[in-house]
């Protein structure tokens, strides 16, 4: 900690980038006759990320921040703002959803891309990103764990009170340290939505008070991305469950025997685990729209499309995507040809594209995509009721377009949404996994037990857990000690998918059938569709929310007329 505090005094005006998280731990009462109760297990652990490559941000940026924040407050986006950015969007989605649809074809077995003459056009290559983040050591975060704090992470005082605590340890705890922090300073601090709305709460009812400090208009919250990518995956298996008579999720589970992830959850390894069943379906799906497509040109496997030049794939690949995966699709479905199998296989389609395209834009660090994406997600979120989501893809809309000078938009996308710490293109992930895997170091890798394991303990012992699996994965690197457990093998995917592909194409679901309609319980809403008309509703929501008056006024009188820092709001005495 003392190696980060000493970062911090070198590049004075460089943002910290801090996040936090809860974690429960469980005690135990080694001597009866003096322990009579275990501590409380509740608490917060938090991890500061430095970038060698992050900009500084000096005063300038943050008093313009505070004046546009002013500005922004009173010009809040609306409905008309969304819609332009929704339609400026969609054709480079698009884009990005035929190239996944041609990557299912050319990963497959049959086509063995390999071998493929012409692997190297550009047509079988993945677009140009729209903004993709450098790669390489110099852009490698580094990872300071603070000590564990025993406040849990549950109200809008426990936020504060971790706060002021991480900032302490940051040695921001002197009267001219703390007014410092509110004048000059900015902090993003990355959570789940739980954690930044409870920062905008805080915000919100500290608008009043005297000094940016106690506003804390320093601080910037960041939602998180695997957070949000859990919320979507919930949100599609809420959408295309369906029952055992249908095309849906719940069929392939039955299918594939996972009746474990018919209820969805956030908890335990669903998430995994539901991402793979997803992907095996949507293969299935695009898998037989390429048969479907083939035929048309007497092509009945998917191997002789190998003899077809590069070009042709990739405008037949935009041809299935019109075809099966469109909302122009599924608007002629509903309203001339009335084929539900045929509209809820289309829905599928365009949806689980589009989940594909913004996974592959956060593995690979495309965070112009991931922001393009943001409408897209808006609209799905208000259609699927996820009224917290909707809130916060609202804020960072209006931070991007109304409140954040470009320095500070341009740095939310670069330095607080992913990291890389292996240094290759396809090895992103989500600063808040990053975060989770302190988690499990605290809580699974490196447990602690014993009459002596305490907070006191715990708080000495775990800024240093960063060091030691630093070594432990050097040691490793060099003499591969654990070679024999470091892959696991999965069981084998291509006969589920080939399980399923056969129950859409004895089907005929992408055939159309006028008038056929689905089995009872498999109508999947258009949350895309429902979001158009819930959005309206919800913005004026999130404007009225936010409608309230911020002073402006710097009065740090209190801070500087006594030597006792006992009145400083952002200072934990305990």
């Amino acid at each position: 900690m003392q190696e980060l505090q000493i970062l911090i005094a070198l590049n004075p005006g460089q943002p910290l980038n801090i996040g936090y998280d809860n974690i429960k731990l469980a005690f135990q009462i080694f001597s009866p006759a003096f322990d009579k109760q275990a501590p409380d297990g509740h608490g917060t652990m938090a991890i500061v990320y430095y970038k060698p490559d992050a900009p500084i941000l000096g005063p300038s940026v943050n008093r313009r921040l505070q004046e546009q924040k002013r500005i922004g407050m009173q010009n809040p986006i609306g409905w008309d703002d969304v819609e332009v950015l929704a339609l400026e969007s969609f054709p480079t989605i698009e884009e990005f959803m035929v190239y996944e649809a041609l990557d299912i074809l050319l990963q497959s077995d049959e086509f063995s891309f390999h071998t493929y003459k012409y692997r190297k056009d550009k047509h079988v290559q993945p677009p140009e990103p729209v903004q993709a983040l450098p790669i390489g050591p110099d852009h490698t975060p580094r990872q300071y764990m603070l000590p564990t704090m025993p406040i849990p992470e549950q109200s809008y005082d426990d936020n504060l009170r971790v706060m002021e605590r991480i900032l302490k340890y940051l040695g921001f705890y002197s009267p001219e340290k703390l007014k410092e922090l509110g004048l000059e300073h900015l902090v993003f601090w990355l959570g789940d939505q739980l954690t930044t709305a409870r920062i905008r709460g805080a915000q919100r009812m500290r608008c009043q008070d005297f000094n940016s400090t106690d506003r804390l208009d320093f601080s910037i919250p960041v939602w998180q991305w695997l957070h949000l990518m859990m919320a979507l995956e919930k949100s599609l298996h809420k959408q295309f469950l369906g029952s055992e008579s249908g095309f849906g999720f719940l069929r392939a589970f039955s299918l594939l025997g996972r009746v474990d992830l018919i209820k969805s959850g956030t908890e335990g390894p669903f998430h995994e685990r539901f991402e793979h069943v997803l992907r095996q379906v949507i293969v299935a799906y695009i898998r037989e729209c390429w048969l479907v497509i083939a035929r048309e040109m007497n092509i009945d496997k998917l191997e002789d499309l190998r003899k077809l030049p590069p070009s042709q794939l990739r405008d037949l690949a935009r041809k299935l995507v019109d075809t099966f995966g469109s909302s122009a699709a599924l608007y002629d479905l509903r309203n001339e040809q009335k084929d539900e199998v045929r509209e809820f296989a289309t829905m599928f389609v365009r949806d689980l594209l589009q989940y594909l395209a913004l996974k592959r834009a956060i593995k690979t660090g495309d965070v112009g995509f991931m922001r393009l994406m943001l409408p897209i997600l808006l609209l799905r979120f208000a259609g699927g009721q996820n009224s917290q989501y909707v809130g916060e893809i609202l804020e960072t809309l209006q931070g991007f377009h109304r409140e954040w000078p470009p320095e500070v938009s341009d740095y939310v996308m670069s330095h607080c949404w992913l990291a890389n710490t292996h240094g290759k293109r396809d090895t992103f992930t989500p600063i808040d996994r990053m975060t989770e895997q302190g988690v499990k170091h605290i809580k699974v890798t490196n447990p602690t037990k014993g009459p002596n394991s305490n907070w006191d303990y715990l708080g000495t012992l775990h800024p240093i857990l960063p060091i030691i699996h630093q070594v432990s994965a050097h040691v490793e690197h060099e003499f591969r000690t654990w070679v024999r457990y470091s892959a696991h093998t999965r069981r084998d995917d291509r006969t589920g998918i080939a399980l399923f592909q056969r129950i859409l194409r004895t089907s005929e679901v992408l055939m159309h059938r006028c008038n056929r309609k689905l089995p009872i319980g498999n109508i999947a809403v258009d949350f895309m569709d429902d979001g158009v008309e819930k959005l309206l509703g919800a913005i004026e929501r999130w404007q009225e929310a936010r409608d309230f008056e911020r002073r402006k006024d710097e009065e740090y009188e209190p801070y500087g007329s006594s030597g006792d820092s006992s009145d400083v709001h952002m200072v934990d005495n305990e």
